[in-house]
């Protein structure tokens, strides 16, 4: 009987242990389940604030973006223009060059074709001054040459003429030597005849 107590004792405490543990792992889990409900609904309150301010950098970005698009869309249109004014510009400067060239261009043809006939002006003065110079010393050659022939004639005749007075001058020197040597003989003749009379 007293066993029967002692173990009725024993499975009435063990059944208030197991009820206690059960009531504290109840009481823990809710605690748990409290706080993974309170975590959850701060996940969700934090992901629905992120979400928020997701969309509201979204929107912001949008409209950043919209802002940098109007913003290109009227740079280019002032490129554009700025461009379209800038290839007026130098249309016009390219026609400018191109009138001032062609001027230029004209101006020089108009300066070669002066330079090109003042030289063949001066290749024709040229060519009559050198046939001009041709002329005048041939005829200072012929003129030298009738000189010459005239020199030569009358050196021919001084020649001659001199051959002649010196062969004259010959027959008369020896005339006189002759006549020199009768005299001489005369005169020794006499002289002889002299000293025989003696």
């Amino acid at each position: 009987m007293d066993n029967y107590k002692i173990l009725k004792d024993k499975l009435e405490k063990a059944h208030l242990d197991v009820n206690n543990r059960v009531q504290e792992e109840a009481l823990r889990w809710a605690g748990e389940n409290t706080q993974l409900k309170g975590s959850v609904i701060r996940l969700r309150e934090e992901l629905e604030n992120r979400e928020f301010i997701k969309k509201e950098s979204v929107q912001a970005a949008r409209v950043e973006n919209n802002k940098d698009m109007a913003q290109l869309k009227d740079s280019i249109i002032s490129m554009r223009v700025e461009l379209e004014n800038l290839q007026v510009k130098m249309q016009a400067s390219v026609q400018h060059a191109i009138s001032e060239a062609t001027g230029e261009i004209n101006l020089l043809k108009s300066t070669i074709t002066s330079l090109r006939d003042e030289l063949e002006g001066l290749a024709i003065k040229k060519e009559e001054d050198v046939q001009k110079v041709t002329a005048d010393r041939e005829s200072e050659i012929t003129q030298l040459k009738l000189t010459v022939e005239s020199l030569r004639s009358a050196m021919e005749d001084a020649k001659f003429e001199k051959e002649r007075l010196l062969q004259e001058k010959t027959a008369d020197s020896a005339k006189e030597i002759d006549t020199l040597q009768d005299g001489l003989i005369a005169l020794r003749n006499k002289l002889e005849s002299g000293k025989s009379n003696n």
